[in-house]
């Protein structure tokens, strides 16, 4: 970059910049294409209509996008303009663009027809739920392409990174759908309904009945083709979550013998589906009622510490548990005001907790709700997704760094500390040799010595903490203040 596209860019952090100067940066940026330098000029709020206009010609994505969002741009434009575009570069830069406005932003999400557009601004966390809503509704009515093959795995993965953003989308968007990819991904995340169920088994027997009714050579180990792969994965998950509902428990238990004729006495395509149909068999009545019971009977900490032991020693004994209903059954403690964040940690301490969000938003304590963020640590990839999602995020903020001091979990600082509910007050409350154990943490020198400038000016705190820092296990903050008081 030369130094007169510096001075050009550092002119425009001028709120009133001259006019002349304007038409000066438009006809050099132009020149030389300098992008950067068209889209700061675009998004100027105050910008001369002439200047304005001779912006409207430059047709680059980003530059488009700058110019609509500028501050003094009317909503009529900004609709008008979106209407009648239609290159996906542009309106991917549009979706995507900070400063979007609301308008705009829903004008997308209810008027594009672009899926890979709306599934940006669906997944855009800097938008508005209500708009993000219309444009994953939109993305799922746009991106059915229904085949005579097998579900659109890809599409399902789609819609799992909506709902990692969009917490509650699946949830919320299962009840009335015969959509399969999507009743498919809802199971996955929720204990879908009985109609639900029915819905889902039905339609993917009905719809891939080519599919599943085809016997693959088998000499291959995995004889099943996608489809019939698919009905395995359907039916194992819904056996899994303990009860099916009959009508759907009928379907299935059809649709697998139909499938499993398919394939010839003995061979492990026809093995593996009569195990799982003995599963599905099962699932027909709550085989986890005594559970379920013994739960609701429950009515002091004591009679919940009993339960959890139960539950635990029959998950490790064998294969009457699956790792689904002990998911099921924390999601319950999550909500129980007799359950503590001890119960909680100890079920979720014996699975895999792929996604704690849905988990995260109906634990009733901060300690709870902690816990969960915890033990899904690794796959959160958005923080404030979690932190938007309750209602007191700073006293999860400080649960979590208590966990973080007690538990040496040092990869959870720089998540927690990326949440825009973090403060700088926070950081006070880490422990000394969590801090000091964040090799990798950008800026961790800088942010040593603000915590201690001001006890470095007094010499008998300095001595204090050279005493106490050794062995003290507290926060920073407290550290200070015992080391002030000595």
């Amino acid at each position: 970059m030369s130094k007169l596209t510096d001075v050009f860019l550092a002119l425009l952090d001028s709120s009133t910049p001259p006019v002349l100067f304007q038409q000066r940066i438009y006809e050099y940026a132009s020149k030389n294409k300098l992008t950067a330098l068209l889209v700061k000029l675009a998004s100027h709020p105050n910008i001369d209509p002439s200047v304005d206009d001779l912006l409207k010609s430059v047709r680059t994505a980003q530059v488009v996008a700058a110019r609509l969002s500028n501050p003094a741009r009317s909503s009529d434009e900004i609709v008008s303009t979106l209407e009648n575009e239609s290159r996906v570069s542009v309106l991917s830069a549009i979706a995507d663009h900070p400063a979007l406005t609301a308008d705009a932003q829903r004008t997308i999400a209810t008027k594009v027809s672009n899926k890979n557009v709306l599934l940006g601004l669906a997944k855009n966390a800097n938008v508005e739920d209500e708009i993000r809503l219309l444009a994953a509704k939109n993305f799922v009515i746009i991106s059915r392409s229904p085949s005579d093959a097998c579900m659109n795995m890809k599409r399902v993965t789609q819609l799992f990174e909506i709902e990692d953003t969009l917490n509650g989308f699946l949830e919320r968007s299962y009840a009335d759908t015969n959509d399969l990819e999507l009743l498919y991904a809802a199971a996955q995340r929720y204990p879908i309904d009985d109609e639900a169920q029915l819905r889902l088994v039905s339609g993917f027997l009905s719809r891939y009945m080519v599919g599943l009714s085809v016997a693959e050579p088998t000499t291959s180990y995995y004889a099943y083709n996608d489809a019939q792969s698919q009905l395995l994965d359907i039916a194992e998950l819904l056996a899994e979550r303990g009860l099916i509902g009959a009508a759907a428990h009928q379907e299935l238990l059809n649709g697998i013998d139909r499938t499993l004729n398919c394939f010839g006495k003995g061979t492990y395509s026809r093995k593996r589906f009569e195990a799982v149909r003995k599963e599905v068999k099962r699932a027909k009545t709550d085989r986890f009622k005594k559970y379920r019971d013994h739960f609701e009977s429950v009515t002091s900490e004591e009679e919940m510490s009993i339960f959890v032991d139960r539950i635990l020693k029959v998950y490790r004994s064998g294969d009457e548990l699956t790792s689904s209903f002990i998911l099921t059954v924390s999601n319950q403690l999550a909500m129980s005001p007799l359950a503590t964040a001890d119960h909680l940690v100890a079920l979720l301490d014996n699975i895999h907790v792929m996604e704690g969000s849905a988990l995260v938003k109906v634990a009733n304590t901060p300690a709870k709700q902690a816990v969960v963020f915890m033990e899904s640590l690794f796959h959160i990839s958005n923080c404030d997704s979690i932190m938007d999602n309750v209602p007191e995020p700073d006293a999860l903020i400080r649960e979590i760094i208590k966990l973080v001091n007690e538990t040496s979990s040092f990869s959870a600082v720089s998540t927690v500390a990326s949440s825009r509910h973090f403060k700088p007050e926070h950081w006070k409350l880490f422990s000394i040799d969590t801090l000091l154990s964040c090799d990798d943490m950008a800026g961790r020198a800088d942010k040593l010595i603000e915590l201690f400038e001001d006890a470095i000016s007094h010499y008998h705190i300095i001595e204090a903490l050279e005493t106490l820092s050794g062995e003290f296990e507290g926060s920073i903050e407290d550290l200070l203040n015992v080391a002030a008081k000595i």
